[in-house]
């Protein structure tokens, strides 16, 4: 998985389940990350997927993580192609549950932050979880949140 941390407008999802079963215990993890001119790998994916999976552990939820989505992207990127294929798998009922590990990087596009505020609202069924600030603990989003914070 890491090796596409070196990439540019590269993405990787890698299912642990079946994704033509829905998993309604399933665990979904979306990092989303972008490389600079000056660095060799996506610091910000990389951080933000270890992060996450640490934080899987840690809940107790290695057992039902079903899926990991990883965008390498630049700001013009509208829609990433993981994020795309996250909203079409929660759409279809593959999983219920989704750790977006650092939703700061959804905010740099402002079309990607519209969608997925959007998404979100239409789809209210779908917990989602983001890292606590202190990258120690998962809290949920609250519907009504507008603006994340790292």
């Amino acid at each position: 998985m890491f090796e596409i941390l070196s990439q540019l407008n590269t993405f990787r999802i890698d299912y642990f389940a079946d994704p033509r079963i829905p998993q309604p215990e399933g665990v979904g993890l979306y990092v989303n990350g972008a490389l600079s001119s000056n660095q060799p790998y996506s610091r910000e994916a990389k951080q933000a997927l270890v992060v996450g999976l640490c934080l899987i552990l840690r809940c107790g939820l290695a057992g039902q993580l079903a899926v990991v989505y990883v965008d390498i992207t630049s700001t013009s990127n509208l829609l990433p192609p993981a994020y795309a294929q996250m909203k079409q798998d929660l759409e279809r009922g593959f999983i219920q549950c989704i750790l977006v590990a650092n939703p700061p990087a959804l905010q740099r596009s402002p079309a990607l932050h519209e969608d997925w505020k959007a998404f979100r609202k239409q789809h209210s069924e779908v917990r989602w979880f983001i890292p606590d600030p202190r990258w120690k603990q998962v809290r949920p989003i609250r519907s009504t949140l507008l603006i994340m914070s790292a």
